[in-house]
C-alpha cells in the first residue's frame, strides 16, 4: 500500500534516524520530514518499531495510508512534484 510518512522531531540525532529509516523501508523523500512511497507490510511494520523505539512525548510520527481513489485527487504544485511524489529512488 501507498503511506505518506511525516514528522516532526526535536533532536537532529532522531531526525537523521528517523530519515535513514524511512529510505530503508523505500519510502522517497519529498520535503525534510516528509516521506512517500509504496511500502510493504513488513516494511512498514518495521518503520513503526522503529519509530516507537525513538519518538517521545514532545515529538511527533504520522503515518497516513492512501487509497488509489485519494491518490488520484491529491494536488501537486511544483518542480517534479508527482515524480518526487511517486517515483521510486533511483
Amino acid at each position: 500500500m501507498f503511506y505518506c510518512v511525516a514528522y516532526d522531531i526535536h533532536s537532529d540525532r532522531t531526525r537523521r534516524l528517523m530519515a535513514k529509516w524511512c529510505i530503508q523501508a523505500g519510502l522517497r523523500r519529498v520535503q525534510r520530514s516528509v516521506f512517500t512511497g509504496d511500502v510493504p507490510d513488513n516494511q512498514l511494520k518495521t518503520l513503526q518499531e522503529q519509530a516507537a523505539t525513538v519518538i517521545t512525548a514532545t515529538d511527533r510520527f504520522c503515518l497516513f495510508p492512501l487509497d488509489k481513489n485519494t491518490l488520484k485527487s491529491l494536488l501537486l504544485m511544483g518542480d517534479n512534484a508527482a515524480k518526487m511524489c511517486f517515483e521510486p529512488q533511483p
